[in-house]
């Protein structure tokens, strides 16, 4: 990622199945086992960074 450049992060969530996109394209997925039901973190590894705009949408 290039520092200083806006990103659309998307996270899909389906049971333990975790998706992140970054601009339209799959970034990761993984597995996810014993989440705590309505918690959310986000956090970044050797520098910074800002969220805006964070939304939470539930499908179905």
């Amino acid at each position: 990622m290039v520092p200083g450049r806006p990103y659309e992060i998307k996270v899909f969530i389906d049971g333990t199945i975790c998706e992140i996109y970054v601009d339209e394209s799959i970034a990761m997925s993984a597995r996810m086992y014993d989440i705590p039901r309505g918690k959310l973190g986000l956090f970044v590894s050797q520098g910074h960074a800002g969220f805006s705009e964070v939304r939470i949408n539930a499908r179905g």
